[in-house]
């Protein structure tokens, strides 16, 4: 299972099968009544399609928000899907996230 939290309250995941488990948690935190924003993005998105996707998940101002990057779309075309692959991928898209560090940057207690 692939997640990367930015913050207490912003994950990404890679869509794998433990994918499902992230899933549960998200599930259970709203039976307890919270607010989570989910969406799926797509690893091969360019800068703007991320800024855009991410707007959209920012202005819904949940306290939670949780990503998932499309099945497959993290893995570069013609590389293996073995081992650690997706987990590498993962980190190597999540970094250029523009918005992502922005918004961990507007954190405050």
């Amino acid at each position: 299972m692939i997640l990367l939290c930015f913050s207490s309250h912003f994950a990404l995941a890679f869509w794998t099968r433990t994918h499902l488990g992230q899933n549960a948690v998200a599930e259970v935190l709203e039976q307890e009544r919270a607010r989570v924003s989910r969406a799926v993005w797509d690893a091969r998105w360019s800068a703007e399609e991320f800024r855009t996707a991410f707007n959209e998940i920012d202005a819904e101002s949940s306290p939670i928000n949780y990503v998932a990057f499309r099945e497959g779309s993290v893995i570069p075309e013609g590389e293996a899907i073995a081992g650690a692959s997706g987990h590498r991928n993962t980190w190597r898209v999540a970094y250029t996230i523009e918005p992502i560090r922005e918004w961990i940057f507007r954190q405050h207690r």
